[in-house]
Parts: structure tokens; sequence; C-alpha cells
């Protein structure tokens, strides 16, 4: 089975740039993830109430 061959470009994945730095931060970037979402969430359920508060008039 013949396989695929992409276009080399210029573009080097970060945790291939230095095997020594590989993965060096990527607990801080899965927790600002983490903390993103669950902030996002948060502030959509209190819209969510909101409108629900409104739309029954209290």
């Amino acid at each position: 089975m013949a396989r695929a061959r992409f276009p080399k470009v210029g573009v080097v994945h970060e945790d291939r740039a230095d095997p020594t730095t590989a993965g060096a931060d990527r607990t801080w970037k899965r927790l600002a993830w983490f903390a993103g979402l669950w902030a996002a969430s948060v502030a959509a359920l209190g819209v969510v109430g909101y409108a629900i508060k409104l739309a029954l008039g209290q």
C-alpha cells in the first residue's frame, strides 16, 4: 500500500522544536483551558438563568 505524501511546510510543531522542553508547559496550558471553559460555562448558565427569570417576569 502506498503511503500518502504530504508537502513539507516550514512549520515545526512546538513539541518537536526542542526535545528538552517538549511538554514543559503543557500542564499550564491544560489548566488554563479548563479554567477558561469552566468560567465560560458558568457565565452561560448565568445568562440562561437570567433570561428565564426575565421570561417568567420575576
